[in-house]
């Protein structure tokens, strides 16, 4: 199961095939890493699976006990799903639209819920006449750690892994970008980032730290939770989203 490349419509597929895989801890996770998605494309459809992986170690199942009725009912309906993933395409060429490029900017949005937390990058192409493009770049999501976190230290986690996403962008990009811009409906990380006196524990100084490291401070801004993308990443979709116009 994976990525590839349709030449013709020169967009990238899923190719998917339900899993036959033992519903126990083992076949669940070798399930999930056979989905090979690199650019984070589906990695909000992923993280519905993390999660159900998830509160099998908190159950501490053998590897290869059976799963329970009510955790097997979430992993069958979330395999009959995958099908759906079939019809997402996403273009390969950034920027569709024709004439010349008046200013790139890089926008990095990321979230933190008690699902998990997660990022999304896009490029934004505004053109001389006016119009503008914006074109999904890579997404990332981790599920909630087994060990208790509150959410402003999550949300602080989702920044610190935004701004580590900008430094691969960064070096990987070829185009000139002229602004790049970190979004977060937290104000909790914000206080965090644009802090200039107050010391921190050592969590949190440690995250701050990394990210001012790679970004600015004046670059962080806020987006409020039903406008930021990144809230998908954080709490998963179901493959049917992906296909129907999402914000994704």
């Amino acid at each position: 199961m994976g990525v590839v490349w349709n030449i013709e419509k020169d967009v990238f597929q899923f190719e998917v095939f339900k899993p036959d895989k033992p519903a126990t801890k083992r076949g669940i996770l070798s399930a999930i890493s056979s989905l090979y998605d690199p650019m984070g494309f589906v990695c909000p459809v992923v993280l519905k699976a993390k999660r159900i992986m998830q509160r099998l170690w908190k159950l501490q199942l053998a590897w290869d006990d059976p799963v329970p009725e009510c955790e097997l009912a979430h992993w069958e309906r979330w395999k009959s799903e995958l099908c759906a993933l079939t019809q997402v395409q996403i273009p390969r060429c950034h920027f569709q639209l024709h004439g010349k490029i008046k200013e790139i900017s890089l926008h990095q949005f990321s979230d933190a819920s008690d699902e998990g937390y997660g990022m999304c990058s896009y490029l934004r192409f505004v053109y001389e006449d006016g119009s503008i493009q914006c074109s999904f770049l890579i997404g990332k999501s981790k599920a909630m750690s087994v060990r208790p976190i509150s959410i402003p230290r999550l949300e602080l986690q989702a920044a610190t892994l935004s701004a580590r996403i900008y430094q691969v962008c960064r070096e990987e990009l070829t185009y000139k970008i002229d602004r790049v811009v970190f979004w977060t409906d937290s104000q909790t990380a914000l206080q965090y980032i644009k802090n200039e006196s107050k010391r921190f524990h050592t969590y949190v100084a440690n995250g701050v730290a990394e990210i001012r490291e790679m970004t600015s401070p004046d670059q962080w801004r806020h987006c409020p939770g039903k406008m930021n993308p990144a809230d998908d990443a954080s709490r998963g979709l179901k493959p049917q989203k992906l296909i129907d116009q999402h914000r994704w």
